[in-house]
């Protein structure tokens, strides 16, 4: 993996954390700027702690998501208290309703991501989570002070391949569109057949495709496709699972 492709993973895995906390924060409040949320349950909750969860709230605030009751430091001596705003309900509810979509503050599919941050293990990871001691804890997968991976950079890998099976099904697609009439369901289904070979030709791109359709499901791939032609590609792609 590249420089890029590790620093691109680090800054989508910071935002998916983000985007956590902020969730939790709104349907804690119920998107009522009256009501506050605690640190103790937010660390309890996601996972996100001490000087992490610290720089997260302070990130938030800044971006005018949320407003602390009083000091965030507070919350080394018990618990600071968290309200959302009104351009933080803003926020949550835009990732909700279009996950596939950005939203002002937020890439796509955070939604998806943040979803798979796993709650931090209770026992030994809670006493030292009182202690603001995280060297060790288990958190979403991986330990804190060491790494974090998880189910973020899974279901990353998941999109990166996703969109880059959706985009050279695409190009196969319209350049045999050029190629090929397209106007009967005849000529449709011929130039399918022809781009399912092009694809069965191609072992990377089809293993590829195939783990896609496992792991993302028909529906994600035929909207990252996004081409009229995509059902009846799919059709074809079932028959090559049926006989693995």
């Amino acid at each position: 993996m590249s420089d890029i492709e590790i620093d691109y993973n680090y800054v989508i895995e910071q935002d998916a954390k983000r985007f956590k906390v902020l969730k939790l924060i709104y349907f804690e409040t119920k998107g009522d700027k009256d009501i506050a949320a605690d640190t103790n349950y937010i660390c309890n909750n996601t996972g996100v702690c001490s000087k992490e969860l610290l720089h997260i709230l302070e990130y938030l605030e800044n971006q005018s998501l949320i407003k602390p009751l009083g000091s965030l430091y507070a919350m080394y001596g018990g618990s600071a208290y968290i309200t959302i705003t009104h351009q933080g309900v803003c926020e949550v509810e835009a990732a909700i309703k279009k996950p596939h979509e950005p939203t002002n503050y937020f890439p796509a599919m955070i939604q998806n991501l943040s979803l798979n941050i796993k709650n931090v293990a209770v026992n030994k990871s809670m006493s030292n989570i009182q202690n603001n001691d995280f060297q060790g804890a288990n958190i979403g997968g991986g330990v804190a002070g060491r790494d974090y991976t998880g189910d973020v950079t899974h279901n990353y890998a998941i999109q990166r391949n996703l969109a880059k099976s959706a985009a050279e099904i695409q190009q196969i697609l319209k350049q045999l569109e050029q190629s090929y009439p397209t106007t009967s369901l005849v000529e449709k289904a011929a130039v399918v057949e022809k781009a399912i070979k092009q694809i069965e030709n191609d072992p990377t791109l089809k293993a590829r495709v195939l783990g896609v359709l496992k792991l993302a499901g028909k529906e994600a791939f035929k909207e990252a496709v996004d081409h009229p032609l995509v059902n009846v590609l799919i059709a074809g792609i079932e028959g090559w699972q049926e006989g693995v």
